[in-house]
């Protein structure tokens, strides 16, 4: 079995604020913003209160993601606009002097919030997250457990794995299970977070509502270990091998 860093222990989730556009008015940004997600995009938003070089250096930083990334759209977004009020408020936009960066994900999951000159090009590519990863913070704030089989063009045993996940999802209320292929493109951000790209055997990773790595299983383990894991929380000062 793979024994995961202490680095991957706890699943890096900055912030998974629930951006509900239903409870804003339906100004410009808010209906562009609402119609990238109903496409399936991740939104990179550019929050800035003066137009200027830091916005346009900004807003240059958030194009550069489009390149190596399909299904991102780039908003920009001007604080000082009455419009804007209701986003401004709910995120606590109105004091900042320097344009910001947020993204949120297709289903209004708020990644990552920083001030642009605080976060570099490739930091910020590396923080888009993938379809798999948008899936697990959907789960954690439906209060429902990831149960993740991981696999590849290479690994053995997946039929066998996929078996075991599914009889531990039908055991158990308020989990999902999830599918990631480590060589797929999509997935590249959570392979390399996840230290799984490198794996012989077909793998299931168990992660808790908290956000939580609670156990990482093989076909040799039971569904009674998955269901323990499933219900199992761990401090957040944990150390390596913790959950296992």
């Amino acid at each position: 079995m793979k024994k995961f860093s202490s680095a991957t222990i706890m699943l890096v989730i900055a912030i998974f604020i629930n951006l509900n556009c239903a409870g804003m008015y339906k100004t410009d940004n808010i209906t562009k913003i609402s119609e990238a997600q109903a496409k399936g995009n991740t939104v990179i938003i550019v929050a800035y209160k003066k137009n200027n070089d830091d916005k346009q250096n900004a807003l240059k930083k958030a194009n550069s993601v489009l390149s190596s990334n399909k299904n991102i759209s780039v908003i920009e977004l001007d604080i000082t606009s009455e419009e804007n009020k209701s986003f401004v408020k709910k995120f606590g936009l109105r004091n900042i002097d320097k344009p910001a960066i947020l993204i949120v994900d297709k289903y209004s999951n708020l990644i990552k919030g920083v001030l642009a000159n605080q976060i570099t090009a490739d930091n910020l590519n590396n923080s888009i997250p993938t379809p798999t990863y948008s899936e697990i913070i959907r789960n954690i704030n439906r209060k429902k457990v990831s149960i993740i089989v991981v696999y590849n063009s290479k690994t053995t045993q997946k039929d066998s794995v996929t078996k075991l996940a599914n009889s531990a999802h039908e055991k158990l209320k308020n989990t999902s299970v999830i599918s990631v292929n480590t060589e797929s493109e999509k997935e590249k951000n959570l392979v390399n977070t996840l230290q799984i790209s490198n794996i012989k055997k077909a793998t299931i990773i168990v992660i808790n509502t908290q956000g939580q790595i609670t156990g990482v299983f093989d076909k040799t383990n039971s569904v009674s270990d998955i269901v323990s894991a499933a219900t199992k929380a761990i401090s957040s000062g944990c150390g390596a091998g913790c959950g296992k």
